[in-house]
């Protein structure tokens, strides 16, 4: 039974990357496995990890609550949720712009809190004894680490006072969305800026525990705290005429220019273990299908909009009005019968993933993979999806297998 216990609490932390969940730490609890819902064993820690999951949601509710408002709710019933929200094994409440989700059972009387911060005018979470976001004005009436009382060794990595440098580095990747959002809308109207203020924002600007510039047309997140001077780097690479960023070791898109004058891995100081995944070299087969399928939105938008025009698919993207073949990140498009089909390079070399239009109440929609099609949906192409499918079906995402 133990060893079904740590094979358990091994899964929990793989599903849970972001957290930066660490086995060696959920050993610490490998002599006091808890039976739970009649089926599992559950230590402590994986108890925490699963009340952090389940209140994700409630988090970004919130989030989008203030970027309309401007200010946080009251409570989870302004949000429309009960109040308090069952989330795993804790209690979740929403007071004074605190989160704080109180545990029951084993875990009776611990607690764990989130605490809202404006960081150059974007909303973050901060989590149990995790540091603020640099330069950050806390919008909740207190800290998180106030109304936390659970260890550092039982919280998620990112809740820690001193969180691994993976999880610092996830966090400084996912908050230079906006940076690169913004460079992108500048570079496809007036060419490459010279610095982040050209764009409207603060240069540098705080990027959860780093601060991000432009240097030679590279984004650079360069890192305080315990990994003080580590840099993470981003490069812009046009792609069919998209600007495409391409983070640290990640693979250069198939068929595209590289933009700056220098690359990120050239800028990047960090070691590759500590990296995100879409930051390595050899990112997995799941993340380079569902890249691609991301990529496939402005072909299937062209292919739509030429049918509603002409009633009929076109024969190839040249005639949308795209390149043919369409590269889209590790990928190159074309249609096959009607179905657009992605046909991969690098690791997945010659593998193929297709996506069939069908007809619905007068709409195209489309089915991927080996999905099955709307219920009353008529074929528009002479072959299917599955029919042009390679991939295995468990690297596809769920509604495609």
């Amino acid at each position: 039974m133990r060893m079904l216990g740590a094979m358990f609490r091994r899964l929990a932390c793989c599903t849970f990357a972001i957290a930066g969940c660490s086995i060696a730490s959920a050993a610490a609890f490998d002599d006091e496995p808890l039976y739970r819902d009649g089926f599992e064993y559950h230590d402590p820690q994986s108890l925490v990890l699963d009340a952090f999951n389940r209140s994700s949601t409630i988090r970004i509710v919130a989030r989008e609550i203030w970027g309309q408002n401007g200010q946080l709710p009251a409570s989870l019933t302004q949000m429309g949720y009960v109040d308090p929200s069952r989330v795993g094994s804790a209690w979740a409440t929403l007071q004074s712009g605190v989160l704080k989700l109180d545990f029951t059972d084993e875990l009776a009387g611990e607690s764990l809190a989130f605490a809202a911060w404006l960081q150059a005018g974007v909303f973050h979470w901060s989590c149990g004894h995790a540091m603020p976001p640099l330069e950050s004005t806390l919008v909740s009436g207190s800290g998180s680490s106030a109304q936390t009382t659970l260890s550092d060794a039982m919280l998620p990595d990112p809740c820690r006072s001193v969180p691994s440098a993976a999880a610092l580095v996830d966090d400084a990747w996912n908050a230079t969305n906006r940076a690169r959002s913004r460079v992108a809308e500048y570079w496809n109207t007036s060419g490459q800026p010279a610095d982040l203020a050209e764009v409207g924002l603060v240069d540098p600007l705080p990027v959860a525990r780093a601060h991000l510039q432009l240097d030679d047309g590279v984004l650079v997140a360069t890192f305080v705290d315990q990994i003080a001077g580590e840099t993470l780097a981003i490069a812009p690479w046009s792609q069919a005429g998209v600007l495409r960023w391409v983070c640290a070791h990640a693979p250069i898109p198939v068929d595209a220019t590289l933009l700056s004058t220098a690359t990120s891995v050239a800028q990047t100081s960090l070691p590759e273990a500590v990296l995100p995944e879409a930051c390595r070299s050899n990112p997995s087969a799941e993340s380079q299908v569902m890249d691609a399928l991301l990529g496939m939105s402005s072909a299937r938008t062209n292919i739509t909009e030429f049918w509603q025009l002409n009633t009929t698919l076109p024969s190839t993207l040249a005639e949308t009005g795209l390149p043919d073949p369409y590269p889209a990140a590790q990928a190159r498009l074309q249609l096959v019968d009607g179905v657009l089909v992605a046909t991969f390079v690098g690791t997945l070399e010659g593998k193929t993933f297709g996506i069939a239009p069908w007809q619905v109440n007068g709409n195209l929609t489309w089915a991927c993979g080996y999905g099955n099609p709307p219920a009353g949906a008529t074929p528009l192409a002479s072959s299917t999806a599955a029919a042009q499918t390679t991939l295995d079906a468990d690297l596809l995402p769920k509604s495609c297998r």
